[in-house]
């Protein structure tokens, strides 16, 4: 794999999911409506661009645990899965260089700086209080008298809502000052947490196909042994990540920045 196509697909999702999480927080002041048309469309590209990291990531984990897993099969697994990703990369080119794809980015820029299509009067500290502590809220709701959400699908979604809220706090930054990365810190270590879970199941998704083939098989079925320990781990370890958020004093920290507004 070119290292610079990794970087790149890897920069480009990043960049739809703050895309669409700043997207989020500016519909109060857009005044136009096609707003979800706008949303649905950085989402096609996020989409695109998942089926190439999501395989990218794995690739590089199994690397990383090699020495762990039966060397043949792993060969034959890293290859077929080299294959999809090739694939699915050719997809997103094939995407992003598509008319539609094109017409949608002028679309785009067109609304971004139509100024018609703003209002303007809201002020950062009419919205920004409201808007972080709704989404710390979101966070929050999660928590069931201090207990985290046991399904694997629950957990995603305290994931999503906790990278909103980072996303939050980072687009007020230059408002709230240094200290906000106080109250980032430990989010960003539930985030890791929360990271790796979901790559166990997207990883766990991407191999299934290729668990009951005989070339193959070993190594999904050695890989999968040592995720699901890791996981195990990243289990243990959630709720003393969480605690730090969900305590009194990360709330006063928050509400002492919010009050600056």
């Amino acid at each position: 794999l070119a290292s610079t196509s990794v970087y790149a697909v890897h920069d480009l999702r990043v960049a739809t999911r703050r895309l669409r999480s700043t997207l989020r927080l500016l519909a109060p002041v857009y005044a136009g409506d096609n707003w979800r048309a706008l949303n649905r469309g950085i989402g096609e590209i996020g989409r695109a661009a998942g089926a190439v990291r999501d395989r990218d990531v794995l690739l590089a984990d199994l690397a990383s645990r090699a020495s762990a897993l039966p060397a043949e099969s792993l060969v034959d697994l890293q290859q077929r899965l080299g294959n999809e990703r090739a694939v699915a990369h050719a997809t997103l080119i094939n995407f992003l260089d598509d008319a539609h794809h094109a017409r949608f980015i002028r679309r785009f820029a067109r609304v971004m700086n139509d100024l018609s299509s703003w209002d303007n009067r809201p002020r950062v500290r009419d919205l920004g209080g409201s808007t972080i502590w709704r989404h710390y809220e979101e966070l929050r709701a999660h928590d069931q008298d201090g207990l985290l959400p046991a399904a694997i699908e629950d957990l995603h979604l305290m994931r999503i809502d906790g990278m909103r809220m980072r996303y939050v706090l980072e687009l007020f930054t230059d408002t709230l000052g240094p200290n906000v990365d106080e109250l980032g810190q430990p989010l960003v270590a539930f985030q890791d947490h929360m990271g790796v879970l979901n790559d166990i199941v997207v990883a766990s998704l991407l191999l299934a196909p290729h668990a009951d083939d005989a070339a193959t098989g070993p190594a999904v079925m050695g890989y999968i042994a040592l995720r699901e320990q890791q996981a195990n781990a990243m289990l243990a370890e959630l709720p003393m990540c969480w605690a730090q958020l969900a305590s009194e004093a990360y709330r006063s920290r928050l509400m002492g920045l919010i009050v600056q507004l």
